[in-house]
């Protein structure tokens, strides 16, 4: 393409370096439908007009109107001051445009165009914007444009395929046509055994490769290599499908998937966070939490809360599996195994079942006081719930009719004198003897029904007082 532009240019030059030899004459062999008509205009050929004025026409139909317009070839007309017409069939409408080719068509100023339309004159190569270079061939679209930027510094665009408004310094764009279409590609081939490069920006940013080599991405000194389908960053011959020289930082909210994670170091795998506290899988297959050396499988330094726990070992000698044994600590480091429970029975304890019971049925718990006691906690007990059966009183007989309920005088007497309620033990008394649980909460019921029956005598003594306060309301009324 470039040899058919020098070409075309190079008769240019020729025939406009004719034509100014001849600026004095008004017709060099044309025949008796030539016409110069404009002034200093100069016509050859057949059938050629130059009515603009220092214009030249040449060839066959051709016609050169505008001022200083030159027009040579089969039908090429240059209709504006300045325009230059040359080829088949090609028409520069608008100042100082070119048209270069056949079945051409400018339409606009400045508006270069070169190459040829498709076919035949109805099929037109069309440039339509101003200051701009449009290529094309065989074709009504570009393959090829240049468009203008106004300004002293200023640079243009460039565009590949059909386009006409560039968005970038250089756009390329595919073929989508009925049976013509092809992708947007850009092909950089080296001749042999050397780099292809595509800088980005400046030369400490590029794309690179070779024929049968890999394909690196240069970011400022960080490589970005692919290679025989595996990925390397920071690393030129990844070994794996991505290779990372170097720590890899993930977003919040997302996730790694992966059957398998395989570490090569000699000091194992880690994953550990900001503060160097995690898990450790050394290359023994140890694992340890929060430590780097895991000494044992599982090694935890630290704390260790779990729901359930499972330790599966065989069954001691003896037993037919660990149903019913019990963990002892076999050496100073801590080491434990599972043993039957004879082997740690010294006699005070018989299993029954499912209970298990001390030898006289009494036990003690931090205290070797209560001797009386079946049951003796120096401590807290904590439980769901506590439910008595056996020898509880009751104190419903407070609801019988004979009983006599203590004026109400009597009991604020008894409370001034003792500081606590009859029938309850005082403080002293709770602190010296404790208090049975079945009797205590016997003698609040009590207390409770008195005090329900203090309430009723309390409210019919009320209802009274409101009968009587009627009346007294009545006959002051009257």
């Amino acid at each position: 393409m470039l040899k058919s532009i020098y070409t075309f240019f190079t008769i240019l030059m020729i025939i406009w370096a004719l034509a100014q030899t001849t600026l004095a004459q008004n017709c060099i062999q044309c025949d008796e439908n030539s016409n110069p008509s404009g002034n200093y205009a100069s016509v050859m050929g057949v059938s050629t007009t130059a009515s603009g004025e220092m214009s030249f026409a040449g060839g066959l139909n051709s016609q050169a109107t505008g001022k200083q317009s030159f027009a040579f070839g089969t039908n090429a007309i240059a209709m504006s001051p300045f325009g230059t017409a040359i080829g088949l069939n090609v028409t520069a409408f608008g100042g100082s445009s070119v048209a270069i080719g056949t079945h051409l068509f400018t339409t606009t100023t400045s508006a270069f165009l070169i190459g040829s339309g498709y076919g035949d004159n109805e099929n037109r190569l069309v440039n339509e914007t101003s200051s701009s270079l449009m290529i094309g061939f065989n074709s009504t679209k570009p393959t090829l444009f240049v468009k203008g930027k106004s300004g002293i510094y200023s640079t243009g665009f460039v565009g590949i395929g059909n386009v006409i408004e560039p968005d970038a310094k250089l756009h390329i764009r595919g073929d989508n046509y009925s049976g013509n279409s092809d992708d947007a590609s850009l092909f950089i081939e080296s001749s042999g055994p050397f780099y292809s490069t595509l800088y980005v920006g400046d030369k400490n940013h590029f794309i690179r490769t070779m024929p049968e080599s890999n394909f690196l991405f240069n970011g400022g000194g960080n490589n970005f290599v692919f290679e025989s389908g595996n990925v390397g960053i920071g690393i030129n011959e990844p070994g794996e499908a991505l290779e990372v020289n170097g720590n890899i930082r993930q977003s919040s909210g997302h996730q790694i998937e992966s059957e398998k994670i395989c570490s090569r170091s000699e000091n194992g795998l880690k994953l550990f966070n900001s503060r160097q506290q995690g898990i450790c899988i050394s290359n023994k297959g140890t694992v340890g939490i929060n430590t780097a050396n895991p000494a044992t499988t599982l090694d935890v330094n630290g704390k260790t809360k779990t729901r359930s726990f499972q330790m599966p070992d065989p069954a001691p000698d003896g037993s037919e599996s660990i149903e019913g044994c019990v963990l002892q600590s076999c050496d100073a480091y801590g080491n434990a195994r599972w043993v039957p429970q004879s082997a740690i029975d010294d006699g005070d304890w018989t299993k029954n079942g499912t209970e298990i019971l001390y030898t006289d049925r009494r036990v003690s718990i931090g205290t070797s006081g209560y001797k009386d006691y079946q049951l003796a906690v120096a401590g807290q007990i904590a439980a769901h719930g506590v439910k008595i059966t056996l020898h509880v009183p009751a104190s419903d007989y407070v609801f019988e009719k004979d009983y006599k309920l203590k004026p109400l005088t009597e009991l604020e007497d008894y409370i001034h004198q003792n500081k606590h309620l009859p029938d309850i033990p005082s403080a002293d008394e709770f602190e010296e003897n404790g208090y049975n649980i079945g009797e205590m909460d016997d003698l609040l019921l009590k207390k409770i029904e008195e005090l329900t029956l203090y309430t009723i005598e309390q409210d019919k003594l009320l209802m009274e007082l409101k009968t009587q306060i009627e009346v007294l309301k009545s006959k002051i009324e009257q």
